[in-house]
């Protein structure tokens, strides 16, 4: 039987997620704007969809500080307001990078300095291999059928599936189907396995598996050199909204 991603709760004064997309019915406090961002789509590119602004429970002047970034097919983030952003989309996974720095924008690019990158990967198309190898570190007794199905494919060594997370990263679970991993500063490590290099600051991960569909996963890192006393409300803000599914779906 496989584990439904639970759904969060809200308290406290920094309160989670409470976000609404435009017309929704759920969330209360201050708003955030959406901002749209361009992507590259089988190596097209996509304009920047429009949105409405993103209600968050959060106090204004900390909601002053944050956008909200979404593509049109990508994951969407919530970020430090200012930065630019890029999608990219194809058979196996959406992705959404937005960065500090500026962008180019006909490639996605590795990343040095404050950055944050959400990927969903697909478990019923050629994703389903990057989903068995995390998931087989992550959350081997839960996705273990799974696992061992695409083990059965042989497209890459057993080997690849018994690798643990980077030897000085620190892994948390705060639920079942939700794995929290802090790659160090200036280490390689889980963090470092797509866009983010090693730099000055710690990467900072949350990984959900989505057990309801088809074995998707969603991964989202995120370093922050500048503006780090955000980090706690962002790692907040989109922890609940990955688990919501507000984050991580189709068009805004």
């Amino acid at each position: 039987m496989r584990t439904p991603i639970p759904q969060l709760s809200v308290s406290g004064s920094l309160a989670l997620l409470v976000v609404a997309l435009a017309g929704g019915a759920w969330g209360r406090g201050a708003t955030v704007p959406f901002v749209g961002c361009g992507e590259m789509d089988e190596g097209l590119y996509t304009d920047p969809p429009t949105g409405g602004d993103m209600l968050v429970d959060l106090d204004s002047g900390t909601a002053r500080q944050i956008a909200y970034y979404k593509g049109k097919w990508t994951p969407g983030v919530f970020a430090p307001r200012g930065w630019h952003c890029l999608g990219g989309s194809g058979s196996s996974r959406e992705r959404l990078v937005v960065s500090l720095d500026a962008i180019d924008s006909t490639d996605l690019p590795r990343l040095t300095g404050s950055a944050i990158e959400a990927d969903r990967w697909f478990g019923g198309t050629s994703g389903r291999l990057e989903v068995a190898i995390v998931s087989s570190r992550l959350f081997p007794r839960i996705a273990a059928s799974f696992v061992d199905q695409v083990k059965r494919e042989g497209l890459v060594p057993d080997s690849d599936f018994e690798r643990n997370p980077g030897v000085r990263d620190t892994v948390s679970f705060p639920s079942a189907v939700i794995a929290r991993v802090v790659t160090p500063e200036r280490t390689d490590g889980f963090g470092t396995e797509q866009s983010l290099l090693p730099a000055g600051a710690p990467i900072h991960s949350i990984v959900v598996l989505d057990t309801l569909s088809d074995w998707d996963l969603e991964v989202l890192r995120m370093r922050l050199e500048t503006a780090s006393h955000l980090e706690g409300v962002l790692l907040r803000l989109n922890q609940a909204c990955m688990t919501q599914a507000a984050c991580f779906g189709g068009p805004p």
